[in-house]
């Protein structure tokens, strides 16, 4: 049983240095990385990702790779210009998340990017989007408005499906 005792130690203090998954959520530290081309830094809920080109994708909702294992301590996210596009279910579950800064020059906004986002009230797409993913804003219960760009030529299946709050919602014809 010496061998149990050792890895319930060590377990013990992987939870306590912050190894397990969401472990960086409300710390109140300075966290950053890089994920693909892309640097982030989460500093006191403020998750900012800045670089030059396409975010790359999460496997999914509950990938905890990147700053996702600061996931439920985010409530803002700025994308700094220079990022191209928002990579599948790249936010998605950030429970906190009320608002997001989203920059011309992003084109594209994957599958599940902002799935169960149950905070998050608003949301201003730049002109320049072109295609909006399945699912990309799924379930945000409290996503009031969105604006649709005239650039967008593409909204996947289901990329509002489940915003029980959302009362407005304008598109323009080139949808």
């Amino acid at each position: 049983t010496t061998t149990l005792k050792v890895f319930t130690l060590l377990l013990s203090l992987c939870v306590l240095i912050g190894c397990a998954p969401d472990a960086h959520a409300g710390s109140g530290g300075v966290y950053s990385g890089t994920w693909g081309e892309l640097t982030w830094t989460f500093d006191n809920g403020l998750l900012t990702i800045s670089g030059e080109g396409a975010m790359d994708d999460f496997e999914n909702a509950d990938d905890d790779s990147g700053w996702r294992s600061c996931k439920l301590g985010v409530n803002s996210i700025v994308i700094e210009p220079g990022v191209t596009s928002i990579g599948r279910a790249a936010f998605s579950s950030c429970i906190q998340l009320r608002s997001v800064t989203i920059p011309e020059g992003v084109t594209s906004i994957g599958n599940s990017a902002f799935y169960y986002c149950t905070k998050l009230e608003s949301v201003v797409l730049p002109e320049g989007v072109t295609s909006i993913g399945e699912y990309a804003f799924g379930y945000n219960t409290e996503l009031k408005s969105i604006s649709i760009p005239s650039s967008v030529t593409t909204i996947g299946g289901r990329a509002f499906s489940g915003c029980t709050g959302l009362t407005s919602l304008t598109l323009s014809n080139s949808v």
